[in-house]
């Protein structure tokens, strides 16, 4: 009899080493299914908040065992449920609207770059200003400034979350097969 309890509580030992990897594996695709997500959701930007998540393992206590995806960007949950930005060390925010606005900050341009104008709809704009060939001003708009902006929710993690279920039981299914497949697991190594 004991040497029966031996060999189930060894079993038991390897199914949840078995099971242990196979949860974190089905982090490491929900992390590959939420960087394609962020792609499809939010085309043309830098692919930073997709690539920034990453698979962790959570803990295993009390017979539960879990792992998922985490980022350590701040937007990140902004743009997935959505919300109101407001400023936070000015009075308002620089929306970027060309490509070189969108890749550097009002206060990276120089000291005299940026001119601040009212438009003809009465919105403030930071543009540069620069002398044609006839000596006219052409003024080339690079930033909208707003009080707040309202993003829309983008849902990149909730579409992962709809699709994660099926494969993650394929995942868990091939873990226990593989663990139990292995001629060791009642032997007591562990």
């Amino acid at each position: 009899m004991e040497n029966i309890e031996k060999y189930f509580a060894n079993v038991a030992l390897k199914m949840a080493g078995g099971l242990e990897q196979g949860v974190f594996r089905v982090a490491v695709e929900a992390v590959g299914l939420i960087e394609r997500s962020a792609r499809k959701k939010m085309p043309g930007k830098t692919g930073d908040l997709g690539r920034s998540f990453k698979a962790e393992f959570v803990e295993k206590k009390g017979g539960k065992i879990s792992a998922g995806a985490f980022s350590d960007l701040v937007y990140a949950r902004i743009q997935e449920y959505g919300g109101t930005i407001l400023p936070k060390r000015a009075k308002m925010l620089a929306v970027p609207i060309t490509p070189k606005a969108k890749r550097i900050r009002p206060r990276e341009w120089g000291s005299d770059a940026l001119t601040l104008i009212r438009s003809k709809k009465n919105q403030l704009i930071l543009a540069t200003i620069q002398q044609n060939k006839n000596g006219k001003d052409t003024i080339k708009p690079q930033y909208v400034l707003k009080r707040s902006v309202k993003l829309q929710p983008q849902n990149y993690i909730a579409d992962v979350e709809k699709e994660i279920g099926q494969t993650a039981e394929q995942i868990l299914g091939k873990s226990v097969i593989a663990t139990l497949g292995r001629g060791d697991v009642g032997n007591g190594n562990p």
